[in-house]
């Protein structure tokens, strides 16, 4: 009996234009494996304890992660900074891409903004491989502001008022470069914000819960 030969690897396609140069950008060096963060883990503790409050969950996070490096993005966008846990996941999976990369977090109400650059800021370090930028404002007016078809990958997950992400999502999407990816959590549950990713021509993937609602709206610009 023959031996199937192994498949070949998965190659990615330079997808990304900067907008200056003629030339796409060249593959990057394959990034090594996504570390989530572990504050607030102890030996024999809750290991979800961290994420219980209220962040986006752990598994959930490494779906993020894995499609930023799958893409190569250079410019991510995250609204909804909350505690920064997603956050620094984010800045981690973005750091050893090979080339300048910057994520930016916007976060609406002051004190979890406060709380979460700190958390940040000591996370990061003085490592200057992602640039990291974290906004205190309203995502819809921080979007507005941003350039027309820069951004890589946008990640929703602040208010979940339905015509608020509806206009939220029309923003990122005009922010995007063309095959650019946004995601929206918590689309499935009670916020019931699905039909509003399948209206926009993106899919649905309703992934184990740790709160009433979650799941990840998927889109392709």
């Amino acid at each position: 009996m023959t031996t199937p030969a192994p498949a070949p690897d998965l190659v990615l396609p330079p997808l990304y234009y900067d907008g200056v140069s003629p030339e796409y950008h060249p593959p990057s060096p394959r990034p090594g494996p996504v570390s989530l963060p572990t504050q607030g883990v102890t030996p024999g503790g809750d290991p979800l304890a961290a994420y219980r409050p209220g962040s986006t969950e752990p598994w959930t996070v490494a779906v993020l992660c894995a499609l930023v490096q799958g893409i190569q993005a250079r410019v991510v966008i995250e609204t909804g900074t909350f505690e920064g846990l997603t956050t620094i996941a984010l800045w981690r999976a973005l750091r050893g891409q090979g080339h300048f990369t910057s994520l930016h977090t916007v976060e609406c109400d002051p004190v979890r903004f406060e709380a979460a650059s700190r958390a940040i800021a000591a996370a990061q370090g003085n490592d200057p491989s992602c640039a990291l930028n974290c906004y205190e404002g309203d995502a819809l007016h921080w979007l507005r502001q941003f350039p027309t078809g820069q951004a890589d990958f946008i990640f929703l997950d602040d208010d979940h008022e339905t015509n608020h992400v509806a206009a939220e999502a029309c923003l990122a999407l005009r922010a995007l470069r063309p095959r650019g990816l946004l995601c929206l959590h918590d689309v499935c549950g009670p916020h019931a914000l699905g039909e509003l990713v399948r209206t926009l021509g993106g899919i649905v993937l309703d992934l184990p819960r740790l709160h009433l609602s979650g799941g990840l709206g998927i889109i392709v610009k």
